[in-house]
């Protein structure tokens, strides 16, 4: 399986649940291992918003993996 990076680029808490929760979603109703990276605000509301579901998710803020890219991306591939 080859490892799929995200990005998305949005500008309100609306519209970054609006793009994470069905990506997310899915993964999960693929069950897929789903990992979120992003600010730990971020990490709060999608976390809120997928109630039990968001047992089932791994979450990072995304300093946590590294400020250079191929930190993050060795990262991501551990996971």
């Amino acid at each position: 399986m080859t490892p799929v990076h995200q990005a998305a680029v949005y500008d309100s808490d609306q519209r970054f649940l609006a793009m994470a929760l069905p990506f997310v979603r899915d993964g999960l109703a693929k069950g897929d291992p789903v990992m979120a990276v992003t600010t730990s605000a971020n990490l709060g509301l999608l976390r809120d918003a997928l109630g039990q579901d968001g047992l089932l998710v791994d979450y990072a803020e995304s300093g946590f993996l590294g400020r250079r890219t191929v930190e993050r991306i060795t990262a991501f591939h551990r996971y």
